[in-house]
């Protein structure tokens, strides 16, 4: 039986989010295996897609402990991390993120996921002093094996890298197309608005998208726009609300995958370098009004 090590990061550094979902996924499939097994470096987390997992430190105390300082739980992580590569009782790792910690403990092969190349296409939107471009580059160039997530990343990755194509495999997001989607209504909704889905920093584009939304809304009155994910609303961003005057017709809210579902009649995610990640398969159920927002957007940012 073959055993796959994956490491802590994204579940110690994501409550929710497309790459800890992407690896519990994956944990899922293994599970349902037979010929495999899987060994995870995670002691304590809050993340939600390893509710049902029997961690070793779990419960509203241990909550409530490592809540007092977040970098407790990437330190104890980490250090049993560590601890599981010098055993070395594993066949394959898989980290779920890109801190090269690993690198001096490593024995077995190494499976890299590469999500993206935004930060190498377009550094002009990133810190400067930001380490995740090495750490990937640390990543890819020990990686017996790299898994692309879409033909564009894995184009991506051989321009930017000197990396051998045999190495690359793209493997695709998907969904779970025979399940039916789970609902929660979610209360207090206004009857028509726009949903703005996860992190607006730098490359996702918000005040392009809010910019266009401006003009869409100037037009129709009632149009309201929906913030989940991606943290609350912070200061410059509530500054260019109120400057608009549209603070009554913007507002965050924090969905389940369940509310997620009922709140998706229109959808919108710009990105100036496209990938398909996850968080998109997931709205292909809901095509009709993803592609109408997307075309009054794209015809309002042309004005």
């Amino acid at each position: 039986m073959s055993t796959l090590f994956i490491d802590h990061q994204k579940f110690t550094t994501q409550k929710y989010g497309g790459i800890s979902r992407y690896f519990a996924t994956i944990l899922e499939g293994i599970r349902h295996t037979a010929d495999m097994q899987y060994q995870l470096g995670v002691l304590h987390t809050k993340n939600h897609y390893l509710h049902q997992e029997p961690l070793p430190i779990k419960g509203s105390l241990y909550d409530r402990l490592f809540s007092k300082k977040p970098s407790y739980d990437y330190q104890l992580n980490q250090y049993y991390c560590k601890q599981l590569l010098k055993k070395n009782a594993f066949d394959v790792f898989h980290p779920t993120y890109y801190d090269p910690y690993f690198l001096p403990y490593l024995k077995k092969p190494l499976v890299v996921t590469i999500h993206d190349m935004t930060y190498e296409r377009m550094p002009e939107y990133f810190w400067a002093q930001d380490p995740l471009t090495q750490q990937k580059r640390l990543n890819i160039e020990r990686a017996d094996k790299i898994i692309a997530i879409s033909e564009t990343t894995k184009k991506d990755l051989l321009e930017l890298f000197p990396v051998d194509p045999a190495k690359v495999q793209v493997i695709y997001h998907g969904i779970e197309i025979d399940q039916p989607l789970e609902v929660q209504v979610l209360p207090n909704l206004p009857e028509s608005y726009v949903l703005f889905v996860g992190d607006r920093s730098g490359y996702k584009n918000f005040y392009l998208f809010f910019n266009a939304f401006r003009e869409i809304a100037s037009r129709m009155p009632d149009l309201h726009l929906i913030l989940t994910g991606g943290g609350p609303i912070q200061v410059a961003e509530r500054e260019l609300i109120q400057r608009l005057g549209l603070s009554d017709r913007v507002r965050h809210i924090n969905a389940t995958d369940q509310e997620l579902n009922f709140c998706t009649r229109i959808r919108s995610y710009l990105c100036i370098h496209r990938y398909t990640k996850a968080s998109d398969c997931r709205f292909w159920k809901h095509l009709k009004p993803v592609a109408r927002c997307y075309l009054a957007i794209r015809s309002a940012s042309a004005k």
